[in-house]
């Protein structure tokens, strides 16, 4: 796949997704509004169901196209079709590729989901009570700040967020996608690091992005945390051990392809 067709889909999961976060945080923001002067409780339940659905919705179906446009024809195996099968009809156990990754995608998620709904709800909680403090110093009472909080919910601040982690998500699912995809090919594989290039570009996605070099599949990327100036490794963009700095608002992907031997042979795995 190349970096214009990422882009290209990873932008219409982003826009679709945006508008589902958006709608969340602003539900968020009204709920408070609502129960003032109770504290804020997020709907952890919600959240979480959303990235569920986000993440089911785009990792197994890209892992499939990538599996069919750049492992099978390399390969020449069939393998595509049970997985396809299971695509179309979810409710069944499926078979091959598709119950592996379905079980790989359900480990991924149990440290994903836990990780973004705990960075995800403590923002929420910051700035609302940013807004409720705000308020108490200007004087304002108990239904004033009810409104300050309502007007808030359909906000700039929350158009922003939503659409950071809607980009966030999306950019990690199809690398997910990518990368288990790539895994399981029955023989080795190298993987590069594609850095969408201008002036947004983190330094340390510059530095990682480096024209035609490929590294063991195997291998982690490693990059320079942006606080601290210490290295983290990470096996594709958007890897759950990458810090904040490194996570949010990534525009980069991860690209694959068979390794071959001296004489151009695929080299299986041992």
């Amino acid at each position: 796949m190349t970096t214009r067709e990422f882009d290209r889909i990873q932008g219409n999961y982003e826009r679709r997704w945006e508008r589902v976060f958006f709608a969340y945080l602003k539900k968020e923001y009204n709920r408070t509004a609502r129960n003032y002067p109770m504290p804020y409780e997020p709907d952890v339940e919600e959240l979480e169901r959303i990235f569920r659905r986000l993440y089911m919705g785009i990792v197994i179906p890209h892992a499939a196209n990538i599996y069919k446009e750049e492992i099978e024809p390399v390969e020449g195996q069939k393998d595509i079709i049970d997985t396809l099968v299971g695509i179309m009809a979810p409710n069944r156990s499926g078979s091959g590729l598709i119950s592996l990754w379905r079980d790989l995608l359900g480990q991924f998620l149990q440290v994903r989901v836990a990780q973004r709904i705990t960075s995800i709800t403590n923002t929420t909680r910051k700035r609302i009570t940013t807004i409720i403090e705000r308020s108490i110093e200007e004087g304002l009472g108990a239904e004033e700040i009810a409104r300050e909080i309502r007007q808030q919910a359909g906000g700039n601040i929350n158009v922003h967020r939503s659409r950071a982690i809607a980009r966030t998500e999306t950019m990690t699912a199809m690398n997910q996608g990518t990368y288990m995809a790539a895994n399981s090919s029955r023989f080795q594989m190298e993987k590069s690091w594609d850095a969408t290039l201008d002036g947004r570009t983190r330094s340390a996605h510059r530095d990682a992005d480096i024209h035609g070099r490929w590294i063991p599949f195997d291998q982690p990327f490693y990059l320079q945390n942006p606080q601290t100036g210490t290295l983290e490794s990470a096996m594709h963009p958007g890897d759950n051990s990458l810090s904040a700095g490194n996570l949010i608002n990534c525009r980069c992907s991860m690209l694959t392809r068979h390794r071959r031997d001296a004489n151009g042979r695929l080299i299986p795995k041992m």
